[in-house]
């Protein structure tokens, strides 16, 4: 069974997860970065435009980078800067062609974060994962992961990193690699076609939980050789396809006054938002990144007010974070104007609130809001209790949590969990 999420989990309601989807537990150090895009580069390298060279034995010609060395080790390599950072996970393709060998060698397939060395010699505080090309004596070639983290080479290939390394592969054999770094985990795919559906071979190996998001550059070249050695190798077809990080996905908004964010010092309390301005409205948003439909989307959050008196809190789906006019809107309402708790949803120019069987208080609640094509629910505590018809959303709309006082005194709401997604 699966199901959308983990508070639907525990419910036993039955779901599929699928579309746009989020979710965060409020538990860590900071707010959790979020994905706003890609950036790609590709080329089959028809001339040398945008790359420079270092050393004399790599260079672009004919539509290839030719790497061909002999007894000299000068790092040869050409390089190209990418002009952004890859932020976040990506993925690396190319096609490569062993021709020749004399002896052992090495080379690589790089993103760095320099266009300096990044193997033989490691460039000093320089980072990189690598696609480490081997040229072994008796034509047994094979590629494994290389990674540099703040200047430390690491060679995931070598014993007893068995994982690092793939299986042997022929001489003048075209191979179509595939490198992706999902998280902490990068691996190697060798295929046979260039549709890249016929594996061969792969390797794999991670880096740490700290390794910086500053990756900018390429380098395809040569590594290592010595007297009597050498190696030639050609490269062409490569693309590359990397996630956006925006920063913090969460962004605070002082709608007006200023208000006070942080992680809460106890069990189970997950995030504060903190309020103590007469007429301070503060609040969480997506920085107006608007993921989400109007018509076919749920919110899922458990949601605490610390005081009841002059205090409002509210949570769930809106258009504009920046402001505290609750048109194209759907949210939960624990405010001290009503009895109850309620569904507060607005259309582009009404928003109105419609109130549960539920009275408001201090108490943690679990709350679902449903966003459907003819009516809006409300669930709490696992139990449907509103569903409303009226003044509902046309535009799509961000995760959004808002505190909001009508005193001087201090006034705050707590979240511990919210999800998101579309249906």
């Amino acid at each position: 069974m699966v199901y959308d999420s983990v508070y639907e989990a525990n419910k036993y309601l039955r779901g599929t997860a699928r579309k746009q989807h989020f979710w965060d537990w409020f538990s860590g150090s900071k707010l959790q970065e979020g994905v706003t895009g890609t950036n790609s580069y590709s080329t089959a390298f028809p001339n040398a435009t945008g790359w420079s060279s270092r050393g004399t034995q790599t260079s672009i010609t004919g539509g290839l980078v030719d790497t061909d060395f002999g007894t000299t080790d000068d790092n040869s390599a050409v390089l190209r800067s990418l002009g952004y950072n890859i932020s976040g996970d990506f993925e690396f393709r190319i096609k490569h062609r062993f021709i020749s060998y004399t002896s052992s060698t090495s080379g690589m397939i790089a993103l760095s974060d320099t266009t300096d060395p990044v193997y033989n010699p490691v460039t000093a505080g320089s980072n990189s994962v690598m696609i480490g090309v081997n040229s072994d004596s008796s034509g047994q070639h094979s590629f494994a992961f290389y990674s540099v983290e703040n200047g430390v080479f690491t060679n995931h290939g070598d014993p007893p990193i068995s994982t690092g390394k793939t299986g042997i592969l022929s001489n003048g054999t075209d191979y179509w690699l595939k490198m992706t770094k999902v998280g902490n985990l990068v691996t190697i795919n060798v295929y046979s076609d260039s549709s890249y559906s016929s594996l061969v071979t792969s390797c794999y190996g991670s880096v740490s939980s700290s390794f910086p998001s500053t990756l900018n550059s390429i380098q395809i070249g040569m590594a290592w050789t010595m007297s009597g050695r050498g190696a030639h190798w050609t490269d062409t077809d490569l693309s590359l396809t990397s996630d956006v990080v925006g920063g913090i996905r969460w962004t605070t908004s002082d709608i007006t006054h200023t208000g006070t964010y942080s992680m809460v010092d106890e069990a189970d309390e997950g995030f504060s938002i903190l309020s103590s301005t007469n007429g301070a409205r503060s609040a969480l948003g997506f920085n107006n990144i608007r993921q989400f439909s109007p018509t076919a989307s749920v919110a899922i959050f458990n949601l605490k007010r610390m005081t009841d008196a002059s205090h409002d809190s509210y949570a769930g789906f809106k258009y504009d974070d920046t402001n505290s006019t609750f048109y194209d809107t759907a949210v939960v309402s624990q405010a001290s104007y009503a009895t109850n708790i309620g569904l507060y949803t607005g259309d582009a120019s009404t928003a109105t609130n419609l109130e549960s069987t539920t009275p408001r208080d201090t108490a943690w609640h679990g709350y679902k809001i449903e966003n459907g094509s003819a009516n809006i629910k409300l669930t709490i505590d696992g139990v449907v209790d509103v569903t409303k018809t009226t003044n509902r959303p046309s535009k799509q709309m961000q995760p959004f949590v808002l505190n909001s006082t009508n005193t001087s005194a201090t006034r705050e709401t707590r979240i511990n969990y919210f999800e998101a997604y579309n249906t």
